[in-house]
């Protein structure tokens, strides 16, 4: 169980201002937070095996390869552009 003191504490380390309607909500809503997690503690996960979801993931984007229509769509694009550098759009400094 959780006091509204303690309540109140974790508030000020966290610099909320609670009114003393929050803080019973607040308590009430840690005390059905950590009641559930006392009842994962008893959950049976032995046979559980922790390799198992994680095993066979593998990156599945694209490759990073340029294709022509992108270059020429690129040299466009450079044409309509007031200034550029190179291959790039040159631009105000914005800071």
């Amino acid at each position: 169980m959780i006091s509204k003191e303690e309540v109140q504490h974790i508030a000020s380390l966290a610099r909320l201002g609670l009114s003393r309607e929050e803080i019973g909500e607040i308590q009430e809503d840690l005390v059905a937070i950590l009641g559930y997690v006392e009842k994962l503690k008893t959950a049976d996960v032995s046979s559980i095996d922790i390799s198992l979801t994680s095993g066979n993931l593998r990156n599945i984007t694209r490759k990073d390869v340029s294709k022509k229509e992108m270059e020429s769509r690129r040299e466009k694009l450079l044409k309509l552009t007031p200034e550029e550098k190179g291959e790039y759009l040159k631009v105000k400094r914005i800071i």
